[in-house]
């Protein structure tokens, strides 16, 4: 299934020049993006800082039917009673 993702700035750490992303599961920091931590909405609920320690950049993860183009995510049924 396709689904919304964040990945997550330090804003204490970042500059103009470089950002700074948090590595997955909160397990220090990184300027690679190909090792940025994926983090789902629930998961933000958890974390703390003090006002604007970090930005949560939203990013859609999507499925493999939605990468070749259909519609429909993967295991999804198209319901046609919406239509008639």
């Amino acid at each position: 299934m396709c689904q919304r993702v964040y990945f997550v700035q330090c804003t204490k750490r970042s500059t103009l020049e470089q950002k700074v992303w948090w590595a997955a599961d909160r397990r220090g920091y990184t300027e690679d993006m190909n090792e940025a931590g994926r983090y789902t909405g629930a998961e933000l609920d958890q974390c703390a800082g003090a006002y604007g320690d970090w930005i949560a950049h939203p990013h859609w993860d999507q499925c493999a039917s939605r990468l070749q183009g259909f519609l429909m995510c993967d295991g999804e049924q198209l319901d046609l009673r919406k239509y008639i």
